[in-house]
């Protein structure tokens, strides 16, 4: 098979992580997932959990106490070039006292070619240096999985022109031409099953799979009609099974989007995550670091702390912006090097951040200083983790650009596995007399060869000469060490090209006995063989007929390159929407000590406020789409017109903009009826569905008219209106907004000081909409 050829991949401009946090931790920290890699069971990074050679990283049940692991996203945007799906899972014959499921696992994978390329200069017509790589994703679930659980969400790249329409209850409008503005000509029951053409954010219906679809009376029908995409969920399915699908045309892939799910390997639910490049990365980083001395000072987004260089204040309960810490200030020397990106440094919570303004005082001027807060991420020079204020300071501290790879160590290793095997058994005294000596020049191979000499430089701390999966993860616990391992990038050979004269050479090491097979060994043969695809890829374009190429720290191209938003990042109307109104969740939870310290203020007894919190937001005070939490709303159109005062929506966009909406029942047909007058209406006339319904309404309100949208609804647990941004204590209606989105506690501080402004008495606050 030969894939269609393309001028260039795609050019990454967005990053994501792979997992989504658990039980409400950052999912944007990258010391997360070093504090999850480092307990990992399955191995990580250069070295996995046999103590030999490893190219990727797990995500196993070590890991899954810090991540959601029920879904596997792309880390950048991409396209699919290959994929295999098991039918079902894999099994060999048990050992000995272990179970049958102890001997499963899954050769399903995904892999992804991406395309890194450095920011043009103004006014400079020369191409950017760019690297082709590639992410794979191993150990998927297998078709089975799929089949016992319908409701798993599925992969869109499988491909299909089968799709589900999902409008969350109401029926879906059938429209003559592909516009919201065209005639309604029917109407599709929420669930039926449809076939679609056309690519665009409106898609022309070719069949109708059941009985789903509901002419309007009167209305003339031009042909099958037209939807919207945002409401059809595609019902994909994977081309083939049990073999490797190399994809005609790449598929499009954004980060953040849906892979798959984790399958199994040896019984316990596990993911190697592996990003690798075939492209000459030391030309590549040599060619990034001459481009980066030209980019501007605004690239320079990482931060790198030097050993003995900077000093780190000591907090104090009375440090805030209004008394900064200064340099002179007692504190404790840094005895470490690290690097933190900005986006590290603006997720950093507010009162952990304090710039203080340049002076120009008696014809002294004294520049900027920006203060960081940082806890768990230095040390001293003993190694002993220390906390405190780090200020920036020019030739204490520098910045610098993300192409310049900073620190980055390339290693070209081209180690034998015999020679990591024979090294390995030797350090642990494995190896009788005389296998030591007819191996020694293996072990000696190994004992220099370049990646050990990296290992011993970074992590064997007691000189014992001897690597393993327990020294290496507490390493990975300490960043300052961690990042060390993260900026090492080697040059060796694939697991997953299988090459029976590598494996076989190791026979003779592992067979107990002359003559007699060792049984374990022959099965660990065949499933690598199993789990091998390497040769099935080609000709993938970028992905070289070798199977030596350089593999690089996934996370770490994440933690440099990424610039993620501080706002959330939600999908409406087929593409990805950054909300910047908002910003994102910082789980600031709604504490007993809140509703009591609201209440003192009040003058009024703690269960009101509790009572109110509950009327105003019966539902939650924040709702999920797309992995993003935000606050709940409620839009309401009638108000959007009094502030727009512009007549000619209503034709145009009656559904946002005109008299208010009208509470309804919905019927068992999907059709909805006034709750007082009893009377038939449309979905577009009644407050709908809580939820993406409502922001769907607010974000085309945004588009004509951002501030009115905003003032035109109620937001959070005390559902306060928009308008009411002054009064609750807010300069714009955006602060006010931005604010509502990080968490319950900055609700009832505003609900506090708008109860405040309005002086509310307990007995009016108890039916008062806000």
């Amino acid at each position: 098979m030969t894939t269609t050829p393309t001028a260039q991949p795609p050019k990454v401009e967005n990053w994501a992580y792979p997992f989504k946090a658990k039980d409400g931790q950052d999912d944007t920290d990258p010391r997360l997932y070093q504090q999850a890699l480092a307990h990992a069971r399955g191995g990580t990074y250069l070295l996995g959990s046999n103590d030999l050679w490893h190219g990727g990283v797990h995500f196993d049940e070590g890991t899954a106490a810090y991540l959601d692991q029920s879904c596997i996203h792309c880390i950048a945007d991409g396209e699919v070039v290959a994929y295999r799906i098991d039918d079902k899972v894999h099994r060999f014959a048990p050992e000995e006292g272990l179970t049958p499921e102890s001997k499963t696992y899954s050769t399903s994978f995904v892999l992804v070619r991406h395309r890194l390329e450095a920011p043009r200069l103004p006014n400079n017509p020369e191409v950017p240096p760019s690297l082709v790589f590639f992410s794979l994703y191993m150990h998927l679930l297998d078709w089975a999985g799929y089949e016992a659980n319908p409701a798993l969400p599925r992969p869109a790249f499988w491909g299909n022109d089968h799709f589900r329409v999902s409008t969350q209850g109401g029926k879906l409008n059938v429209r003559q031409k592909p516009s919201s503005q065209a005639l309604v000509q029917a109407e599709l029951n929420n669930g039926s099953q449809v076939r679609i053409s056309g690519t665009g954010d409106w898609c022309q219906l070719s069949e109708i799979l059941d009985k789903g679809l509901r002419p309007l009376p009167g209305r003339s029908q031009v042909g099958l009609g037209y939807v919207a995409r945002r409401y059809l969920k595609p019902e994909a399915t994977p081309k083939s099974q049990n073999t490797v699908v190399v994809l005609d045309q790449p598929f499009p892939i954004k980060a953040g989007e849906l892979l798959g799910h984790p399958g199994l390997y040896e019984g316990q639910q596990q993911i190697h995550l592996e990003t690798f490049s075939c492209d000459d990365l030391p030309v590549f980083i040599e060619r990034s670091r001459a481009w980066a001395a030209h980019l501007p000072e605004s690239d320079r987004t990482l931060l790198k702390i030097h050993a003995g260089a900077s000093k780190l204040i000591t907090h104090r309960p009375d440090i805030d912006a209004s008394h900064p810490p200064r340099i002179s200030d007692p504190g404790v020397q840094v005895g470490v090097d690290l690097i933190l990106s900005q986006t590290q440094l603006d997720a950093l919570p507010t009162d952990d951040k304090i710039v203080v303004p340049a002076r120009n005082k008696g014809g002294i001027c004294t520049p900027e200083l920006r203060w960081w807060h940082l806890k768990g991420l230095l040390a001293d020079d003993e190694g002993m983790p220390i906390d405190g204020w780090l200020c920036e300071q020019e030739l204490i501290t520098s910045r610098h650009s993300p192409w310049e790879w900073v620190d980055y160590e390339l290693v070209d290793d081209p180690t034998h596995p015999k020679a990591r095997l024979t090294y390995h058994l030797e350090a642990l005294n494995l190896l009788t007399q005389d296998e030591s000596t007819a191996y020694k020049s293996e072990i000696t191979e190994c004992s220099q060869s370049p990646i050990i000499s990296r290992f011993y430089s970074v992590i064997d701390e007691n000189k014992d000469k001897l690597l393993s999966i327990h020294k290496l993860q507490k390493f990975l616990s300490k960043p300052w060490l961690a990042q060390k391992l993260e900026k090492t990038s080697t040059l060796s050979k694939s697991e997953w090209a299988w090459d029976p004269s590598t494996w076989n050479s190791l026979d003779k090491i592992l067979t107990p006995e002359v003559g007699k097979e060792n049984e374990k060994w022959a099965d660990e043969k065949r499933k690598i063989e199993t789990l091998s695809w390497w040769k099935q890829t080609h000709p993938i374009e970028h992905l070289s007929m070798s199977s030596i190429f350089w593999h690089i720290h996934p996370l770490d191209l994440e933690n440099i390159f990424s610039r993620q938003s501080i706002h959330p990042i939600v999908n409406f109307f087929g593409e990805r929407i950054e909300l910047k109104f908002l910003l994102k969740y910082q789980r600031k939870k709604l504490e007993d000590k809140d509703i009591r310290e609201a209440a003192a203020e009040l003058e009024c007894e703690p269960g009101l406020v509790y009572a109110i919190a509950k009327q105003e937001s019966s539902h939650s005070s924040f709702i999920e789409i797309d992995g993003e939490k935000i606050p709940s709303i409620l839009y309401e159109r009638h108000h959007f017109r009094k502030l727009v005062r512009n007549e000619a929506l209503e034709s145009t966009h009656s559904d946002i903009y005109g008299s208010p909406y009208r509470r309804a029942k919905k019927l068992k047909d999907g059709s909805y009826v006034d709750i007082r007058t009893k009377e038939k209406i449309q979905l577009a006339d009644t407050y709908g569905p809580s939820g993406r319904f409502q922001y769907d309404r607010l974000i085309r309100a945004y588009c004509l008219n951002e501030d009115a949208a905003l003032q035109a609804a109620s937001w959070g647990k005390f559902q306060i209106m928009g308008f009411n941004y002054k009064p609750a204590g807010y300069n714009t209606v955006k602060e006010f907004t931005q604010a509502m989105s990080k968490g319950d506690s900055e609700h009832i501080k505003a609900f506090l000081k708008f109860a405040k402004r309005q002086s509310y008495s307990s007995e009016r606050t108890q039916d008062k909409k806000l």
